[in-house]
């Protein structure tokens, strides 16, 4: 893609309400299931599409996954395809983009957030595992001992994370009523 045509994109994107500058993604799509992430390096450009299956397919709690088949995902790339065409104006498709990451999930129901808890600090206790490291360091903002416990690959490529994902939702919804507030508060000053 050449550097014209990602600031034409992004400039467009940047136009709509949806557009979070911090962090270069357009969120007008987020509700079907597409956000759209522009990267910007002085030697690279290019445009990253961050899917949700479960949103693509109209599946609307955010809790439950996607269990794909056969049907469903020619249904869903069907969907993404006429997402794509539409955000783009027709002047992407699907094979335009490189496919460099999948995340497999599997919901795993406790029962009560009481449990949730144990289990996580049931697998704190573990300690070392053979070929993995602790993801975020202890002093990392993004650590939390009480709602995940998070692993990363030291040579293989594979991220484990177990967490709380009622509690991420929710806290997620807290913080977006926070920015909102505090983007008003700076509006009105």
């Amino acid at each position: 893609m050449t550097t014209a045509k990602l600031v034409e994109y992004n400039n467009q994107a940047k136009t709509k309400k949806t557009y979070n500058e911090e962090s270069n993604k357009d969120f007008s799509y987020v509700k079907k299931g597409m956000t759209i992430w522009y990267h910007k390096a002085q030697y690279k450009k290019w445009i990253k599409l961050l899917i949700n299956p479960s949103k693509i397919l109209g599946l609307d709690d955010v809790i439950s996954l996607w269990n794909p088949n056969k049907h469903n995902a020619k249904e869903m790339l069907h969907e993404l395809e006429n997402l794509i065409a539409e955000y783009f104006d027709s002047r992407f498709a699907l094979n335009d983009f490189i496919l460099s990451r999948i995340d497999f999930t599997k919901n795993i129901r406790l029962g009560d957030k009481e449990l949730v808890s144990a289990y996580i600090n049931y697998l704190h206790n573990i300690k070392k595992v053979k070929g993995f490291s602790p993801k975020y360091g202890k002093m990392d903002a993004r650590h939390d001992d009480d709602s995940s416990f998070d692993l990363k690959g030291v040579s293989n490529g594979i991220d484990f994370t177990a967490y709380d994902k009622e509690a991420a939702v929710q806290q997620n919804i807290q913080n977006m009523a926070l920015k909102q507030k505090e983007k008003k508060e700076r509006i009105k000053n």
